[in-house]
């Protein structure tokens, strides 16, 4: 097999194109040097197949979305600013509320900040592991057996969901939005788990949570891959919150095998 069909791409590229893999690569939708690693050592990898499919297990890899312009157009609370009295603040952290990846503000004539919507991008980790696809990669190499890897949809549901719940209720009383930058196989995912009220109607002023949903797709101008917007829909914090609570709990019997497995543990 070769590792190409388990690595989509490395630092921005198709990894089936990949001739060598450089030690410091620059990614190309950061503008940065990636800081990606495994085992201390670099981790270039943007995206990975899940069957036929290109997962983001690296959040910068869906910075190449126009999402300052979409937020602008789509998520803004009142009449959308024009783009040139905006821009995209990263990492704006706060005590007693944590820290959004990107917050973009509108300012007044004067300079100063007139209104703001925050940015949460979630891409999603795995578990186990494909750095030996990864490695077989970078040294040319055919994989003998395949990795065992999935993707980590738990952790987005433990920090990611309960997250956008507090911080919708912040952003809810500040008058203002948090929008959740995501590919599609994780809202979908979201959304077969939690069966939250959603609204296409973004102006809704109850809306203060918005998903932005977009789908990595073939761009046949350069054989890779490219992020394509495939969904937009708002929710509000006490929408996402009571479908959370009252999700259906797992069978009581079924509990019960699990403490007697435990109890009986050799």
């Amino acid at each position: 097999m070769h590792p190409s069909e388990i690595i989509a791409e490395i630092a921005g590229k198709p990894a089936s194109r990949i001739r060598s893999v450089p030690d410091k690569p620059l990614c190309p939708f950061s503008g940065s040097t990636c800081q990606k690693k495994a085992k201390r050592k670099s981790l270039p990898v943007c995206s990975v197949y899940v069957g036929s499919t290109p997962v983001a297990v690296c959040p910068k890899r869906l910075l190449q979305a126009p999402i300052l312009e979409d937020v602008i157009k789509l998520c803004w609370k009142s009449k959308a600013p024009r783009r040139a009295d905006c821009e995209l603040v990263g990492e704006v952290k706060m005590e007693g509320f944590g820290n959004v990846d990107f917050t973009a503000i509108s300012r007044k004539s004067d300079g100063s900040i007139h209104e703001f919507v925050s940015v949460e991008v979630q891409a999603i980790d795995t578990t186990g592991s494909y750095y030996p696809a990864f490695q077989a990669l970078k040294n040319r190499k055919d994989l003998k057996v395949k990795p065992t890897y999935g993707l980590n949809y738990d952790n987005v549901y433990k920090r990611y969901v309960t997250q956008l719940i507090r911080k919708g209720y912040y952003h809810h009383h500040w008058g203002t939005r948090i929008v959740g930058v995501m590919q599609d196989v994780v809202f979908d995912d979201i959304r077969s788990r939690y069966q939250f009220l959603t609204t296409k109607n973004l102006a809704d002023p109850a809306v203060n949570i918005i998903f932005l949903v977009y789908k990595l797709s073939k761009d046949p101008r350069t054989g890779g891959w490219c992020l394509k917007k495939t969904n937009a829909v708002g929710t509000s914090h006490a929408n996402l919150q009571q479908a959370v609570m009252y999700a259906s709990p797992p069978l009581r019997n079924d509990f019960l095998k699990s403490i007697e497995r435990a109890a009986y543990r050799p």
